[in-house]
């Protein structure tokens, strides 16, 4: 900085450094320690005096003419700028190992250190990678070694950058081709890397590089595609699968782990089920089967149990099957196929509560009466046989016709269930009676099944699930054991009870949006707190400890409570580690939630072009409406010039439909 004193600066043109950027300034007022300057930009602001390294001869006759003189001046620089060689410079003051200020070195190489000189050398020494070191407006040369290792560094950036965009170069092209590609040799390496990111989850360099290869997919997306078309993937194999990094085999040590697995046989030490009308309610396909229902004659009422496989006797915390499931978190059920949480032979043979076979299980005995009031809830260890393997259909025909012993005992257990339902319901349970469209790809043609949520198996099912947990929460509740509850707060805008016995009654989508608008979202607590959507004072989730781990851990925790062992998990553990399973879960639900999205727009796809489709308006949208199909409860875009309210019914055909990307649009037949 020239020398003289801070007075002299004001109505000069200065250069300052801000944020490691060269500015000019025209300096309107001098203080002791800052100037009031105006910039390039027409901004004024406060800028500390250390900050100014230059300060130039011109003085502009008024501040209109700064815009015009700085310009010029910038040019000036610039052609300063262009002579130096830092090198050149380098070689003259390296054997003097000492820091230099900006005059000496500006100096040094023009024999002169005017204004233009000295802010020319420091545009140059900002953009220096090698030669010089700076400490403010001081610089010092680097040893020669320095300077050697720094060459060397950036070849290789610059090596790897090449190498990154000819790689990009390729994939691109890869892509873009219609036929299968050819594999370069010097390309067989990325393509190893590509998949260590996509089939084993491996983050590397590469995988960066996948992120910029298209713009409108992601790198798993893009990765997927480019080892389908070289060839490393089955081009018939299930995306969502790949994508999600899902392992549909088991690593070898758990499957010689669940070989090792000694069936149950029986226990003294566990309540006795075995000769109970003991029944399973699942769909016809399923394996993996959580649970069971056994109705007794009791001592003046009945005695109902509430079975649940009981995992956590074959799988105990830390071990290889535990690890595994940890890792899964979760049953993925897909269109295309299932991937378990746990190998087959557990799963669907020694936990699964088969027909004919005893196993072990966390059991709920109520006694109740006739009425189906409830005098007494049990948590035992227990063991069953199912005497009878139903599906809900044949249960919906049971009930309906059949005027025998089974019928007779399930209408009866379905009476009580409306009765637990409606007691719910009074305490403010919300019901969002939802239809499930039930998808599935079989041998490349895709079937699809609509499923009531109300029916009566169904809802029986659901509601005594709903009663063991709520049972076991309130139990572990009070007797302090450490859980995870599920809790959820009221809405900001309950729905009214009419509103609410809508929802209940029948699926109506309008009615549905309004309500989920106000839900808050279920959460995870240490202390039992109410669940407002369920009407309930506590909950917890543990009825499908086969399907999903969170279910094992909080089954753990209840099982060495009954049977005095110490608890699995610390509550800060367990938090944690339910945490972390609910991620996966919820992941996991993400993923099938495309997959079920995917499967249904092709098979819509696939209609013929004259199909009309039934649909509700759900709301107005910037490019036309969002309707509702209701065959498939399946959103679409609407787009028409016609004015339509919410809840409006009509009848609209295919106009653009893709898969990939999720997209939907219809107009109206």
């Amino acid at each position: 900085m020239d020398v003289r004193r801070i007075e002299d600066y004001e109505g000069r043109i200065v250069e300052f450094l801000e944020e490691e950027t060269p500015r000019l300034g025209l300096v309107l007022k001098a203080g002791r320690a800052r100037v009031h300057l105006l910039d390039e930009r027409g901004r004024e602001e406060a800028v500390p005096v250390t900050r100014i390294y230059v300060v130039h001869a011109l003085r502009p006759a008024q501040p209109a003419e700064f815009p015009h003189l700085a310009e010029a001046l910038r040019a000036q620089i610039e052609a300063r700028r262009r002579e130096i060689d830092l090198e050149l410079l380098w070689e003259g003051v390296r054997e003097r190992e000492r820091e230099y200020a900006l005059p000496e070195l500006a100096e040094q190489y023009f024999g002169a250190a005017s204004g233009i000189e000295q802010a020319a050398m420091m545009r140059a020494l900002l953009d220096d990678r090698f030669y010089f070191r700076r400490r403010g407006v001081r610089f010092a040369p680097r040893p020669v070694e320095q300077v050697e290792q720094l060459r060397h560094q950036e070849a290789q950036q610059r090596q790897r950058a090449e190498q990154k965009e000819r790689a990009i170069a390729w994939l691109r092209a890869v892509l873009a081709s219609e036929d299968p590609a050819t594999i370069p040799e010097q390309w067989a390496g990325l393509l190893e890397r590509v998949e260590d990111f996509l089939l084993r989850r491996q983050m590397n360099e590469v995988a960066r590089w996948l992120a910029e290869v298209d713009e409108e997919r992601t790198a798993r997306e893009v990765a997927y595609e480019v080892l389908v078309k070289t060839g490393r993937v089955d081009a018939t194999a299930d995306p969502f699968l790949i994508l999600a990094g899902l392992e549909t085999s088991f690593r070898a040590r758990a499957l010689e782990a669940a070989e090792r697995l000694i069936p149950f046989a029986g226990a003294s030490d566990r309540a006795d089920f075995i000769g109970a009308w003991t029944i399973s309610i699942d769909d016809e396909e399923t394996e993996e089967i959580d649970d069971a229902l056994s109705l007794e004659p009791g001592a003046g009422g009945w005695r109902v149990g509430i079975h649940i496989a009981d995992v956590a006797h074959y799988v105990r915390k830390g071990d290889v099957l535990d690890q595994e499931a940890s890792r899964r978190g979760v049953t993925a059920y897909l269109p295309t196929q299932r991937v378990l949480m746990f190998p087959e032979r557990l799963a669907c043979d020694l936990a699964s509560l088969r027909q004919g076979e005893v196993r072990p299980t966390l059991s709920l005995v109520l006694d109740i009466d006739e009425e189906g009031t409830v005098r007494e809830a049990t948590l035992v260890p227990g063991m069953i046989r199912v005497v009878r393997r139903l599906s809900y259909d044949e249960v919906d025909r049971l009930i309906a016709e059949d005027e025998g012993e089974i019928g007779g005992r399930l209408r009866r257990l379905l009476r009580w269930a409306h009765r637990w339902a409606e007691e719910r319901f009074q305490r403010g349970a919300i019901w969002l009676r939802r239809p499930e469209v039930k998808v599935r790809v079989r041998d490349g043609r895709i079937h699809i099944k609509r499923l009531d949520p109300g029916a009566p198996a169904r809802f029986l099912v659901s509601e005594l699930m709903v009663l063991m947990n709520h049972v076991a929460a309130e139990q572990a509740a009070r007797r302090g054991i450490p859980i995870i509850f599920r809790a959820q707060d009221p809405p900001a805008h309950p729905p009214d009870d009419e509103l609410r016995a809508r929802l209940r009654q029948e699926y109506d989508p309008l009615r549905v949006e309004q309500a989920v608008r106000g839900l808050q979202r279920s959460r995870l607590s240490l202390s039992p707190q109410p669940h407002a959507g369920l009407g309930l004072s506590a909950y917890t989730q543990l009825t499908s400890p086969i399907r999903r781990f969170a279910d094992l851990v909080v089954q753990r925790q209840i099982r060495a409570a009954l049977v005095g062992e110490p608890y699995p998990y610390e509550r800060e553990e367990l938090l944690e580690v339910l945490a972390t399973a609910e991620t996966i879960e919820r992941e996991m639900r993400a993923l099938e939630q495309r997959a079920h999205r995917y499967w249904l727009l092709e098979y819509i796809r696939q209609l013929p072009e004259e199909t009309e489709l039934e649909a509700v308006v759900i709301r107005r949208t910037r490019e036309g409406y969002e309707v509702e199909l209701g065959e498939w409860v399946l959103r679409a875009s609407l787009r028409t010039s016609a004015e339509l309210v919410p809840g409006a019914r009509l009848r609209v055909r295919c106009e653009q439909c893709d898969p990939r990307s999720g997209v939907l649009w219809v107009r109206i037949a």
